[in-house]
């Protein structure tokens, strides 16, 4: 299919795109796995149970095998698709099937998330998860491919990423639509089918959508000094589903580190591609300069980053304290009804924290609560000690102390 009518393209061939990343952004396995026993099934049932008498997820438990970390999830009171149990955290999504055997679908669907494969690389984090499942009594039989997200960040100047660029697309899809935020273009969606991509400012989306500021680790801190100079990060991204792999010949695991390059060939050299001028025979077509560095830029699988996880988790420590200024605010302001602060006046933050905890928590949850819901929240971090340590911190710049806190029935 081919976007007309054409538009006069920028003279901007001598304008860098350099590459800033390329990778697997989402990965989907279907695993086919033989349970030694209802040992691990039981254990889920147990949970599950109790989230649907509280209506909430519970939280669940894999010992790491080889001294690696212990893996924490939410078991979800419901089911889906089938399958029985629903386990879900930062690292990966679960369901899981209710027979011990393989059979027409798979045992266990598992979804690997943009910041594990970006943290670890694909094949440590594909093997971390299988292993937890050999753990808990799973004999793993056939890893199998059903979604496989490939991406390219370019760094594009400001006067390439136009309106107009909707007219030099083609591609075989039949459905492309444009996203503006505040009127301004923020990117596409093409096709809907077996295959599908996205062009769009992922600066952008991190912003006002995903809150992924670890991708700035993958990119380089200089990045944000140029999009500050009018630059754009553009992803093009590629999803391909279980019956494209299929017709590509990709259906094993096993299979996806050799053939990456093939596929993302594929995908920008057949499936999409911009050219300079559409009206023109495919033979006389010209890509645009921009486009030939989309179409070099994957070169395999990415490298692991390890900081990524240390920028995460500080993003998220940022929310948090936020959100817990803004509680105090609310609490301070409730408590005050009727009385109006003086034009001069400056509360005492440290003071208003101390009292909220003193005061109010500690009469809303009991010490089984309190411990339920650290336990619900060790779910979406990474090591509870971690958290204390930057719990004891953020307290600590605030002139408080957790050693010097009390809650109900502590009489030290």
């Amino acid at each position: 299919m081919t976007i007309s009518p054409p538009s006069n393209v920028r003279n901007a061939k001598n304008i860098p795109c350099p590459v800033l990343a390329h990778g697997v952004d989402t990965l989907v396995l279907a695993v086919d796995v033989f349970w030694k026993s209802e040992v691990f099934f039981r254990g889920l049932t147990e949970l599950r149970s109790e989230a649907e008498e509280t209506e909430e997820p519970v939280t669940g438990r894999i010992k790491g095998p080889d001294g690696q970390a212990d893996w924490l999830f939410d078991v979800s009171p419901y089911g889906k698709d089938g399958y029985q149990w629903i386990l879900t955290s930062n690292e990966y999504a679960l369901r899981i099937g209710q027979w011990l055997i393989p059979q027409n679908r798979p045992s266990v669907m598992i979804e690997i998330r943009a910041e594990t494969l970006w943290t670890h690389g694909v094949d440590a984090s594909v093997q971390r998860i299988l292993s937890l499942l050999r753990e808990v009594g799973g004999r793993i039989d056939k890893v199998k491919l059903s979604r496989l997200d490939l991406c390219v960040d370019l760094l594009m100047p400001a006067e390439l990423w136009q309106e107009d660029i909707r007219h030099h697309f083609v591609t075989r899809a039949t459905k492309i639509d444009p996203h503006y935020s505040n009127h301004k273009l923020t990117g596409f969606n093409i096709g809907r089918g077996a295959i599908s991509a996205r062009l769009y400012d992922k600066w952008v989306e991190i912003v006002e959508r995903s809150q992924k500021f670890w991708m700035t680790e993958v990119w380089g801190d200089d990045v944000l000094l140029s999009i500050a100079d009018g630059y754009n990060v553009i992803r093009t991204e590629f999803q391909l589903r279980r019956t494209a792999l299929r017709e590509l010949g990709l259906s094993e695991y096993v299979q996806l580190e050799s053939w990456l390059p093939f596929i993302w060939k594929t995908c920008t050299h057949k499936w999409l591609k911009l050219v300079e001028d559409t009206s023109k025979h495919s033979v006389r077509q010209k890509l645009l300069p921009w486009w030939e560095t989309v179409q070099a830029g994957f070169e395999g699988v990415q490298e692991a980053c390890p900081l990524i996880r240390a920028k995460a988790i500080s993003t998220e420590k940022e929310r948090l304290v936020n959100q817990l200024l803004g509680f105090v605010a609310a609490i301070a302001a409730l408590q005050m009804q009727g009385e109006q602060l003086a034009k001069d006046e400056t509360l005492d933050v440290q003071s208003h924290i101390q009292g909220v905890i003193e005061e109010d928590c500690t009469l809303s949850w009991d010490d089984e609560t309190f411990t339920k819901k650290v336990k619900q929240n060790q779910v979406k971090r990474i090591r509870h000690e971690e958290k204390f340590r930057q719990a004891s911190s953020i307290l600590g710049e605030l002139g408080l102390s957790l050693d010097h806190l009390q809650f109900p029935g502590d009489t030290s």
